[in-house]
């Protein structure tokens, strides 16, 4: 042997624990390191997919939100209309009621007491009748 590959030999001999310790931090350093790659990666996944479903909620939110509005403003449509409609009928109703006492005081103008009785039956009117 070539005298410095001797004293290399030597000083391996003599000096093998340090050696060891050198190739065991190596190794663990490397295993470890290559474990975090992987752990880094895993978690960029992780949190990419956390992402992906974030958005989701929020376009579902959104997407809630015009919806309600929409039904609100719908709401609010059909309870004007519903107004209407009910306002109309009691126009229709008092027009009617109106044209029916009409008709009852002309055909029992010569008699009050048959308008009284037909107004209390017909309208719920508390008609107080003469004595006689």
């Amino acid at each position: 042997m070539t005298p410095i590959l001797q004293r290399l030999w030597d000083l391996t001999k003599k000096n093998w624990q340090l050696l060891l310790l050198v190739v065991v931090l190596s190794g663990g350093y490397l295993y470890f390191k290559r474990s975090q790659d992987g752990f880094v990666a895993q978690l960029k996944q992780v949190q990419d997919i956390h992402e992906v479903e974030l958005k989701k909620v929020v376009d579902a939110q959104v997407e809630e939100r015009l919806q309600h509005e929409a039904n609100l403003k719908k709401l609010q449509d059909d309870l004007s209309a519903a107004q209407v409609q009910h306002d109309t009928a009691v126009k229709v109703l008092e027009v009617k009621k109106q044209n029916q006492v009409t008709q009852l005081v002309h055909q029992y103008a010569a008699d009050p007491t048959g308008l009284a009785k037909k107004l209390n039956e017909s309208m719920g009117f508390q008609i107080i009748l003469p004595e006689k």
